[in-house]
């Protein structure tokens, strides 16, 4: 009845099943076999490419179809060969329009994939549906239906420039230093006695990042690998690295030195150019090229991939150039929320009661002189605080940036008020789960250290910032 109803035939027509269809799914079950010859002759049970294909490690499907045929090609499997045809299934993403809708055609909500290639680039394209992808989930991606402009794919096309600009940088501070692209003498290290703080950061950083990719890529974390490399190219390489290396070259007058430093630098860069090729091909391939001289035979994609080296792995050197990164954000954050201009320079004061803080902050004076665009900067574990500053609290460490009267008084009072309310609710929640049973009952033992960790930080914090309002006045 139904079926009349949808064919629009009438009550008296009569229907009749095909008696010879074979079920398209049903077909499906026997992909791990038939594709690689199984029975093609009527007679022949194990083919050469059985023997190298069955089993296989991975299949790669959407989650929709699990029970249509993963589960399916399992179970036939099983029942003509006893095996499982694969170790490992990876369930991709399902990419869904801003109003959640599978993307269609017949919708308009599919934009033309070449279209957005020709718009955003290839690699910014690849890169973006992997970062934006988590495993076996659904993605929401907004489409402009009128112009098919995909306003997410901006997000891997400012990387690709950043990448590209960061490289056309690089060499061209090799150039200023007089290097070349010699392939040997780019791989020469930088001797130990010459490696500062943020040389060795950046090499373990470098190593760290190596050993943490090729740890997701293992297990199939796709999406991690991809925000770990932009997060270590963008911020730990770009931002900082390349900034201080900058202020180094230029401070220095040691012309070996400083080809030495651009070499070391590029090392690194070829280095990410190799991780980061999976994911981003083509823009690697060019500037793999660019920063060596290399035939036009050779290729990135056959390279030996770069493997992570515990002895540049140094853990402390890298928890303590995090706190230099967390106190110079503070610096510019209150800059910034200050209305304080980057060509005006001002003095700073950082005060720490902790001695092997204090060394590492006079360690690092330059840095954060050079990145906090201070016009002078004083270390110390006391020191008398001027009449007006923008202040705030990171890891222990106060902040003082004196502003001579170039701030609102009335203002900087309100952004200390909001500072004193967010650390009383984030203590206060702290404290509440740490006095909730099923929390301490079943969370590990270095998980509730941590928190507890956390609650004296903040709490540190909220004295030192009452402190600083009660200054303002």
């Amino acid at each position: 009845e139904e079926a009349r109803k949808k064919l629009n035939l009438p009550e008296n027509a009569v229907l009749k099943q095909d008696e010879d269809v074979l079920d398209t799914w049903f077909s499906s079950w026997l992909w791990p076999m038939t594709t690689m010859g199984w029975l093609a002759d009527g007679e022949t049970e194990v083919t050469e490419e059985m023997k190298k294909f069955l089993p296989t490690n991975l299949l790669v499907t959407g989650p929709d179809i699990i029970f249509f045929w993963v589960a399916r090609m399992i179970m036939a499997t099983l029942k003509f060969k006893q095996q499982i045809p694969f170790k490992d299934v990876y369930f991709t993403s399902t990419v869904r329009d801003g109003k959640g809708r599978k993307m269609s055609k017949s919708l308009g909500n599919s934009p033309d994939p070449l279209d957005i290639i020709a718009k955003y680039g290839a690699d910014a394209v690849r890169f973006t549906m992997i970062y934006l992808s988590p495993l076996g989930q659904d993605v929401r991606m907004e489409v402009d239906e009128k112009t098919q402009d995909v306003p997410s794919m901006d997000l891997g096309r400012n990387f690709a420039n950043k990448i590209w600009n960061a490289g056309r940088f690089l060499l061209m501070k090799q150039a200023e230093a007089g290097g070349d692209t010699d392939l040997e003498k780019l791989h020469s290290p930088l001797l130990e006695d010459q490696m500062t703080a943020a040389d060795r950061w950046i090499l373990s950083r470098f190593h760290s990042t190596i050993r943490d990719v090729d740890a997701a890529l293992e297990n199939y974390k796709v999406t991690d690998y991809s925000k770990m490399l932009y997060d270590f190219i963008w911020k730990d390489f770009c931002d900082w690295y390349v900034e201080i290396m900058k202020a180094q070259m230029s401070g220095s007058g040691d012309i070996a030195y400083r080809q030495q430093l651009a070499q070391f630098a590029l090392s690194i860069y070829d280095g990410i150019l190799k991780m980061l090729h999976p994911v981003m091909p083509f823009i690697t391939e060019e500037l793999w090229h660019a920063v060596e001289n290399r035939a036009k035979n050779e290729s990135i994609s056959v390279a030996e991939a770069p493997e992570a080296n515990e002895q540049f792995i140094d853990k402390k050197v890298e928890e303590d150039f995090a706190t230099i990164q967390l106190i110079v954000e503070e610096i510019r954050r209150l800059r910034s929320g200050a209305n304080i201009p980057p060509s005006e320079k001002l003095p700073v004061i950082l005060h720490s009661e902790n001695r092997e803080v204090l060394a590492i902050l006079q360690q690092q004076a330059s840095t954060i002189s050079s990145l906090g665009r201070t016009s002078e900067l004083h270390v110390g574990g006391s020191t008398e605080r001027p009449a007006q500053v923008l202040s705030s609290v990171v890891r222990g460490v106060e902040i003082f940036v004196s502003t001579a009267g170039k701030i609102d008084v009335d203002k900087e009072r309100v952004r200390l008020l909001k500072e004193v309310s967010r650390l009383e609710n984030l203590i206060s929640s702290t404290e509440k789960k740490l006095s909730n049973e099923g929390f301490t009952s079943k969370a590990p033992a270095q998980v509730i250290e941590a928190e507890r960790e956390k609650l004296e930080s903040m709490k540190s914090s909220l004295v030192k910032t009452r402190e600083n309002l009660e200054n303002l006045k």
